[in-house]
């Protein structure tokens, strides 16, 4: 099976064609304002071997976003990492097909539309309602060997399960899903390194036959990681080293 990173595309001036965001103005409320963008980790599925969160976040109630356009249209499909939304009209369809991976849709609410590279909103079509997608944790996770992962430590201590280390990653030539731990799902999130959102080649098949915007295919021969630049790697060890003394 052909697996690729699901991902936004990039215009060429490094705007995505959509991205969706926390609405920047809850960004002044105070922390225990009801209305304040919060994430968790408190929600499973949780390892059976070492219980740690599996799933990379998971947005609270309520959702209220803001998307930016750079292209002039709005996405069917709009990805920021982990996060993953479809419009109403990709929603539909994805229901009535037979594709698995995605365990739950949450309406959004758009409160703001930024307008971005030349793009006008007046030209814009009307703005589609906007879900959350609950990505599925399935267990299939990054095949370190096949993509040359180089730690940080040597010898890391890795979950035999998740795949969860101590350390970061200082580089790698691929994100290889270990077939033997996947189970089917057509799109899921993959353990071993947070935030990459995986589909196999049905899913991509389905979002080109269907015309579905915004959504880009990168191989999984063809995602790399390069941390080797000597000031780089001193700053990331410095920013690891301040967040765990």
């Amino acid at each position: 099976m052909k697996f690729y990173l699901l991902s936004n595309f990039m215009t060429s001036n490094c705007w995505h064609e959509n991205l969706i965001t926390e609405y920047d103005k809850d960004w002044d409320r105070k922390e225990d304002d009801p209305l304040y963008p919060r994430f968790s980790r408190d929600q499973g599925p949780f390892c059976p071997v070492c219980h740690k969160n599996m799933r990379h976040l998971y947005p609270l109630s309520p959702l209220r976003r803001e998307i930016h356009v750079a292209k002039p249209y709005f996405g069917d499909i709009v990805t920021r990492g982990a996060e993953v939304y479809f419009s109403d009209r990709a929603k539909i369809i994805y229901e009535e097909s037979d594709l698995k991976g995605i365990e739950k849709f949450r309406k959004i609410e758009i409160l703001k539309v930024a307008c971005h590279n030349g793009v006008r909103k007046a030209k814009l079509s009307p703005l589609p309602t906007y879900y959350w997608c609950q990505i599925a944790v399935d267990g299939a996770t990054w095949d370190y060997e096949k993509s040359k992962a180089v730690f940080s430590k040597p010898d890391p201590i890795i979950c035999e399960y998740c795949k969860d280390y101590k350390g970061f990653i200082r580089g790698y030539s691929g994100l290889y899903v270990d077939e033997s731990r996947w189970n089917g799902n057509n799109i899921f999130e993959l353990l071993g390194i947070g935030g990459k959102i995986m589909v196999d080649e049905n899913f991509k098949s389905w979002v080109e036959c269907n015309n579905l915007t915004g959504a880009n295919f990168i191989p999984e021969s063809k995602t790399s990681l390069d941390l080797n630049a000597e000031s780089l790697r001193s700053t990331i060890e410095k920013l690891y080293d301040g967040f765990t003394e």
